[in-house]
């Protein structure tokens, strides 16, 4: 039981430390810290992989890749 104790702190520092990473990326580029060419906001880009992978589109270039 102690294993799992002990798992619980440390799942749950990697999913803050996950969240924190996204939040960063979704904040730079909103508040010009970087330039948005570079490096889009992290929603813009989990949308654009939705769509691309609800199309289709995504199989198939990672197929021709």
């Amino acid at each position: 039981m102690t294993g799992l104790l002990g798992a619980v702190p440390r799942a749950l520092t990697r999913v803050a430390a996950i969240l924190a990473l996204l939040a960063v990326w979704e904040a730079a580029p909103r508040l010009a810290l970087v330039d948005r060419t570079f490096l889009p906001p992290f929603s813009e880009v989990a949308l654009a992989w939705w769509e691309l992978l609800a199309d289709g589109q995504l199989l198939d270039d990672a197929q021709a890749s």
